[in-house]
Formats: C-alpha cells, structure tokens, sequence
C-alpha cells in the first residue's frame, strides 16, 4: 500500500513536511500586543465570579422563597402592576408631568405668536392692545 501511494500521501491522508509553517494549535496566532498583555489576576477572575454568583443568587432566591411558601409569583406582578398605576397616576411625579406639558405649551406659544403675523391670529389670542384696536375699528 505504501509503494502505491505518493511520498506525500499515508494510508490515513497526506503528511505534512517537515518543517512546514502548519501548526497543530487551534485558533487565530496571537499579535504582539495580545503575548505582552499579562494575564488576569486570579483575584479579578475570583472577584468577577462572586459578583456573577451574587447576581444570579439574587434573581432566583425570591423565586424560590415564593415557591417554598406556595405564593404564587402572579399575584407578586399583580402588586407590582398596581403599585405602577398607583404611583404614576397619584405620586409626586404626577405634579412634575403636568408643570413640564404647562411650560411646553407655553413656550409652544410664544413660538408660534413670533413666527406668525399677527394679523393671522384669531382674535382671541391677541393681546389686549391688539383686542382694543381692532374692536375700535370694527365698532
């Protein structure tokens, strides 16, 4: 079988030169700024791993207690989706909203009374001195 095959070529597929530029190593070679970085601290690693742990413990731990008490977890969103109706609908915030839309609205209007001509106003939004002499000229 190996007389019949080529120099290059084994039973099991083709052999590599010696000396070739393949290399048995997986993935991309690594650039010069990648070998002169140092690796991270095994404190970092152990520090990332406690806060990943500590973030996941907090997700699930008020599942299970839900669970361990048979609560159901719908009457949890059920509270949560009041408690937002509630505070959107009657907390603090309500006067914020309502005070930034007044002075949008004012400011919307003054906008509007410097870039229109006066005389294309209705005459309700004339200002006094406007009202008076526009009615002592139709009266």
């Amino acid at each position: 079988m190996d007389a019949s095959a080529g120099a290059g070529v084994r039973a099991n597929g083709p052999v590599s030169a010696p000396g070739s530029l393949v290399s048995s190593t997986l993935g991309p070679p690594l650039s010069p700024e990648e070998l002169e970085e140092e690796p991270q601290s095994s404190l970092t690693d152990i520090t990332q791993m406690w806060i990943k742990f500590g973030k996941t413990f907090a997700i699930i731990f008020p599942i299970y207690v839900l669970g361990y008490f048979e609560f159901s977890f719908s009457w949890v969103l059920i509270g949560l989706a009041a408690f937002f109706w509630w505070r959107r609908s009657y907390g603090s915030n309500k006067e914020y909203r309502i005070n930034r839309a007044l002075a949008f609205l004012e400011h919307e209007e003054k906008e509007v009374r410097q870039r229109v001509a006066t005389s294309e106003l209705p005459l309700w939004t004339r200002t006094g001195r406007q009202n008076g002499l526009i009615s002592s000229l139709i009266g």
